[in-house]
Order: structure tokens, then sequence, then C-alpha cells
């Protein structure tokens, strides 16, 4: 892969926690790297790597804007703790690609991994899995949805597809969760991992 997974995960959750007024001290390895993973022949240069960042924190904030109620209820329903927080966060990544890949299914992985860490950071004596869920979601996307990135073309196709699209980019209407949110916590994870099936 031409970008550094790593990079991506550490950039866009660094974004994210900040949003919320809430400051990751990122892993050093990762808070400047856009080498790349493997001995690929290219690189990204730094302003194609910086556009990256920046379309894929775009396309986050409007899946998150565009589902807000979604999120708060899913939020709420979320109940893990240092025991749980890798099981929930397999299964949900597991029910987000079960029917394949996408780019939406991986902006709505980085949106989840994004949410689960704002959560744990509101709970403060689970702030310390910020860099847990930072070393999964990288892992994932090494292991499970580095061909699928390759084969489209990489981030740059990512960048070519969304960077200047005004349109909203999930614009298929999904169903009310209100009654899916009734189950508890498992639920509501895997009904976020749900929401992406429905584009």
């Amino acid at each position: 892969m031409s970008y550094s997974s790593r990079d991506l995960v550490c950039r866009y959750l660094y974004y994210r926690l900040s949003r919320y007024g809430y400051v990751w001290e990122e892993p050093l390895d990762a808070a400047a790297s856009t080498s790349t993973v493997g001995s690929g022949p290219r690189r990204p240069t730094p302003a194609a790597a910086e556009k990256a960042h920046r379309v894929l924190r775009e396309v986050g904030d409007s899946f998150e804007r565009q589902y807000q109620q979604e999120f708060a209820d899913i939020a709420l329903q979320m109940r893990f703790d240092p025991d749980t927080a890798r099981h929930r966060f397999d299964a949900v990544a597991e029910e987000l690609f079960r029917d394949g890949v996408n780019w939406g299914r991986v902006v709505a992985f980085f949106v989840f991994g994004g949410t689960l860490c704002v959560e744990s950071i509101k709970r403060r004596d689970m702030a310390s899995l910020v860099d847990n869920i930072a070393a999964w979601m990288t892992a994932y996307l090494d292991s499970s949805l580095t061909d699928w990135i390759r084969a489209n073309g990489d981030w740059d196709a990512f960048v070519e597809l969304y960077g200047n699209n005004v349109q909203p980019l999930f614009d298929i209407p999904w169903p009310s969760l209100r009654t899916v949110l009734g189950i508890a916590a498992v639920g509501a994870c895997i009904t976020f991992a749900y929401l992406a099936h429905q584009y």
C-alpha cells in the first residue's frame, strides 16, 4: 500500500478527538510518517498525503453529520470496557465488510474507530484504549483491506472520487434505527455496521 495505514489512522483519530476538545498524544512513530508499507516503488508526496488526509476528514464529517442522530443513539447504547472493547471492535469490522468492501464502508470504518475513541476518552478510566484502537484499526487495514484498496487505485482514487464532490456522499436513505437500537450493547455496534451496508 502506497500510503501508510498507521499514518492515516493516527491523523484521522487525532482530528476526531481534537474536535471534541481532547488532545491525543499520538504515537511518535506515526505522527508525521507518510512512508509506504513494504517496498513499493511509489510513495505519496507530502502534498498528496495531506490531500488524502483532508478528504478522509471531510468525507468522515459528511457521514457523521448526515447520520448525527444515529451516532448519538449508538454512542448512548455503547457499553464496553477494556476487556470487551477488542471483541466489539472486531465484531463491527467483520460485520461492516461481510458483504464486501467499498469506499463508503472504509469511511464508515474510520468513523466507527473515531467514535469508539471519543467514547473511550469521555470515560477517563478508558482513555488508554485510544492507542489500542489505533493499533487495531491499522492492523485491520493492513491485513484485510490492503488488497482491495490497492486494486481500486489506492487512496489517490479515493481523493479523485470524493475530493471535489459537493453532493452528499451517502445519499441513499437509511431506515430509522429507533427500534433496532433497543437491543443492548453489541446490538448497537452491529447496528452501526448495518448502516454501512445500506450504500
